[in-house]
C-alpha cells in the first residue's frame, strides 16, 4: 500500500526502503528522528496503526497528536520518555511499544499505567519497587520482557497487576519473588527460566 518511498507529509518522511520490512497492514511507519504536532497528525490521516521505529525524542505537544490514535502505536527508538508525555499516551489503544526505553521513573511509569491495552516496555533492563508498584495500576497485557531479574519488592507490586504479565527475560528467580508473582490474578509468562529450584516451582504451580 505503502510502496517504495511515500510522500504525504513532506519528501523522506515516510519511507520504506529496499533493506526495510513491509509494514503490517494498515499500518503508517515513519523513519523520522523528530516529529512535530503538525506531521503527527499528516501520520494520523494516513493509517490507524503508527510505527516511529527511529523516533528519538517525543515532546507532549507531539505526544498528544499521536494519544488521539487508538490502534498499534510503536515507538521503539525512545530512550527516554517524559512523564508528561507519557500522560498523552494515556487511553484505550490495541498497543503500546516502548521496546527501547532505558529508563523508567516511577512518575513516567505512573502515567503509562493509564494505557488501557497491550504495553511492551521490553528494553527495560532495570525496574526499581517505585515503578513497578506504578505499573501496576495499568490494565491490559503487561510486557517486560529486557529483565533478566526480578527483586523480591519489585515482584510483590507487580502481582497487583490486573492482566496478562510477561516477563520472558526473567533468567533466575527468588523464593521470595516466586511467592509473590504466585499471587498474581491473571496470565504469568517466564519462559525465559534456565533452572527452576523446587521450592520456586512449587511456589509457581499454586498460581
Amino acid at each position: 500500500a505503502y510502496g517504495c518511498c511515500v510522500d504525504i507529509i513532506a519528501e523522506g518522511l515516510l519511507a520504506l526502503s529496499a533493506d526495510r520490512a513491509p509494514p503490517a497492514a494498515g499500518m503508517a511507519v515513519c523513519f523520522s528522528r523528530q516529529l512535530d504536532p503538525v506531521e503527527a497528525e499528516g501520520l494520523l490521516a494516513t493509517a490507524g496503526d503508527l510505527c516511529l521505529p527511529e523516533l528519538e525524542y517525543l515532546s507532549p505537544e507531539t505526544a498528544r497528536v499521536l494519544g488521539g490514535s487508538r490502534g498499534i502505536l510503536r515507538l521503539q527508538g525512545l530512550q527516554t520518555l517524559s512523564p508528561a508525555a507519557a500522560a498523552e499516551l494515556a487511553g484505550p489503544r490495541d498497543e503500546l511499544t516502548l521496546g527501547n526505553l532505558r529508563q523508567l521513573s516511577a512518575a513516567t511509569a505512573a502515567s503509562l499505567a493509564g494505557v488501557f491495552g497491550t504495553l511492551k516496555i521490553d528494553g527495560l533492563q532495570r525496574l526499581d519497587p517505585a515503578a513497578a508498584a506504578a505499573l501496576a495500576g495499568h490494565r491490559g497485557s503487561l510486557c517486560l520482557n529486557g529483565l533478566e531479574e526480578l527483586s523480591a519488592e519489585a515482584a510483590e507490586a507487580l502481582a497487583c497487576h490486573r492482566g496478562d504479565l510477561c516477563l520472558n527475560g526473567v533468567q533466575t528467580l527468588s523464593v521470595a519473588a516466586a511467592a509473590a508473582l504466585a499471587a498474581h490474578q491473571h496470565g504469568l509468562h517466564l519462559n525465559g527460566l534456565r533452572t527452576i529450584p523446587v521450592p520456586v516451582a512449587d511456589l509457581l504451580s499454586h498460581h
